[in-house]
């Protein structure tokens, strides 16, 4: 397990147990550099070629993840590594999710464990959640994790 910084995690739940780790952080200029091959010219790509993707924590509860999501319950109370995990709030273990879309992923938690700002405009959260394609399919939460208008 990684240490980590408090100020480096987003307390999504201060006494939760568990780290979520989301997404990778990787350096897009070698995409980039492809792109603005094609399109010369273009000062978007110029400017987008040193963007690095950004690696969410997401510091949570896992008994409220698992209650909400039955992927989540396969995971850590199944007989996968992740279910071996030393659940603890004093040291809580990293779980790693690289595919996973880091905006949609703390927006997701964050409604799981009624952190949501009531005054977002509803299409706004949305939007932000579809970016994720994995709340409907991969977590399996959509009953929780869309706001009707």
């Amino acid at each position: 397990m990684a240490s980590l910084g408090e100020s480096e995690v987003v307390l999504v739940d201060p006494d939760g147990d568990l780290i979520l780790e989301v997404g990778k952080e990787h350096d897009l200029t070698e995409n980039n550099v492809k792109v603005s091959q094609n399109n010369k010219g273009d000062s978007d790509t110029a400017q987008q070629q040193t963007a690095k993707s950004k690696v969410l924590r997401l510091r949570v509860c896992s008994k409220l993840m698992i209650m909400c999501s039955p992927v989540f319950k396969a995971m850590l109370n199944g007989p996968f590594c992740e279910g071996r995990l030393p659940l603890n709030a004093a040291e809580p273990p990293i779980l790693k999710l690289p595919d996973d879309e880091p905006v949609a992923m703390g927006e997701l938690c964050k409604i799981l464990h009624h952190k949501c700002d009531i005054d977002v405009d509803c299409k706004e959260h949305n939007a932000r959640l579809a970016t994720g394609a994995f709340v409907d399919w991969r977590r399996d939460t959509r009953d929780y994790a869309t706001l009707e208008d």
